[in-house]
């Protein structure tokens, strides 16, 4: 079956750092977690934000995160009992004249496509 938030809650997670959701399985809830970091990233953020601020970004991209975190879902990228989404699931496109930029500094230009690309990988 596939992914999909029936749920609008949200909590921040300061021991994981992380903001989590509940996503469906048909009847079957399943936990999902957004590091901070990604949400800051995607928003083309660096510094660190408020718990409420953070939940205001994640609901500015709950669309992306959602599929993303369905996406993993369906490919078994679950991690023990919850699927976690990281920096490493998000691939950056750089602007035309940033072609000749290595890729680590489009990190944070805001510019995103979901998918995953090994040289902007990093440990969650």
């Amino acid at each position: 079956m596939s992914l999909k938030l029936t749920v609008k809650s949200r909590i921040y997670d300061p021991d994981l750092r992380s903001i989590i959701f509940y996503a469906m399985d048909g009847t079957k809830p399943v936990p999902c977690a957004v590091t901070e970091e990604t949400v800051i990233d995607m928003d083309g953020g660096s510094k660190p934000l408020s718990s409420v601020k953070l939940l205001l970004l994640f609901d500015k991209y709950r669309s992306q995160l959602v599929e993303i975190a369905a996406r993993k879902y369906a490919t078994g990228g679950m991690v023990g009992d919850m699927i976690q989404v990281g920096l490493h699931d998000l691939v950056v496109v750089r602007p035309a004249s940033a072609l000749s930029a290595p890729p680590e500094t489009a990190v944070g230009s805001g510019i995103l496509h979901q998918g995953s690309c090994s040289a902007l990988e990093r440990p969650i």
